[in-house]
């Protein structure tokens, strides 16, 4: 395994679009019928960053696995402000990020969300096993959304 550091390549870093519904590297939508997953991008220390990149099914497969940078894939209605249907006509959504001053990775207490609650759960699957927490719908409202 390749030694990480501060330099090694980041996907997040690929070209492409980046929007919260749509594959960065193949562009597909729902509408193509394709369903993109977000995946959290990790340090070299494989320690959670607060960057995601958007890759449907087939893309994934192809990228991450071989990547020797770690990611983890997020559930699907787990909120992650600047990344969430909700955010696609908000003017402080850059990419998949919020840049409002009240989200936490920009310094601020945090944007307030409407979101039911979450549940927990045991899944053995293909890909994961093991307790996981689900979000049973995306996110309604934010209090900080600017159309």
């Amino acid at each position: 395994m390749p030694y990480l550091n501060t330099e090694t390549h980041r996907l997040t870093d690929l070209p492409g679009e980046k929007h919260p519904l749509k594959c960065q590297l193949c562009g597909r939508t729902k509408e193509d019928g394709v369903w993109p997953s977000r995946w959290q991008e990790h340090d070299h220390h494989d320690k959670p960053e607060n960057r995601l990149i958007v890759l449907c099914r087939a893309c994934s497969d192809r990228v991450i696995k071989p990547h020797p940078r770690l990611y983890s894939e997020r559930q699907a209605n787990q909120p992650w402000p600047g990344c969430m249907p909700l955010c696609v006509d908000c003017k402080l959504r850059s990419g998949v990020t919020c840049t409002s001053p009240d989200a936490k990775t920009n310094g601020g207490a945090g944007v307030m969300l409407t979101v039911s609650k979450p549940f927990s759960a045991m899944v053995d699957g293909s890909r994961y096993c093991g307790p996981m927490l689900l979000w049973p719908h995306p996110a309604e409202a934010c209090k900080q959304k600017q159309t």
